[in-house]
């Protein structure tokens, strides 16, 4: 049988078993696993996070608010609920940094909470969605929060300055 099959045909949580053992049993190989793995999480474009940002928050449904918040056995408020989607919205782009930040990647974080910024300031300008009715504080908060988090692992005033030099430059009125 071609070895390529079997591979092709692993789940994942096979092929991760599998990788972390071939690690474990040769040091060269989980350098070469390590190199290979940071080539493939340093491939990051901060305008593609960006879309990817707008996208999904763009595709939040004002209709989505509603149910939420008319959820017959626990009430909020719908801007409450349009804040809770915004914020769930963010949640994997927001982990995705944080993830760069604990690999100690810095370039990499910080291009994702570019992308990041980018994303919710082109939500915040170009957005037609009625969901946004709804949460009119939540991208001008949340641009924040996200700096935020980014600036608590980041000690490097050089990349702190380019980001504050960006924001100014670029999105200057989020």
């Amino acid at each position: 049988m071609d070895n390529n099959i079997i591979i092709d045909q692993l789940t994942p949580d096979e092929a991760l078993s599998i990788l972390r053992q071939l690690a474990e049993e040769d040091t060269d190989l989980e350098r070469k696993i390590e190199q290979i793995a940071r080539r493939r999480l340093t491939d990051i474009n901060a305008e593609e996070i960006a879309h990817h940002v707008y996208f999904d928050l763009d595709a939040l449904a004002v209709e989505d608010v509603w149910e939420r918040a008319g959820d017959p056995n626990e009430y909020i408020e719908p801007g409450e609920a349009a804040w809770e989607m915004f914020e769930e919205t963010l949640h994997p782009f927001m982990r995705e940094m944080k993830r760069y930040q604990d690999l100690s990647m810095p370039l990499e974080a910080k291009h994702c909470c570019m992308g990041i910024l980018q994303g919710i300031y082109l939500f915040s300008k170009e957005s037609q969605s009625e969901y946004k009715n709804w949460a009119d504080d939540a991208p001008s908060e949340h641009f924040q929060l996200v700096i935020n988090n980014w600036k608590e692992s980041t000690k490097d005033s050089a990349d702190i300055a380019e980001i504050e030099d960006f924001v100014r430059r670029e999105l200057s009125d989020c």
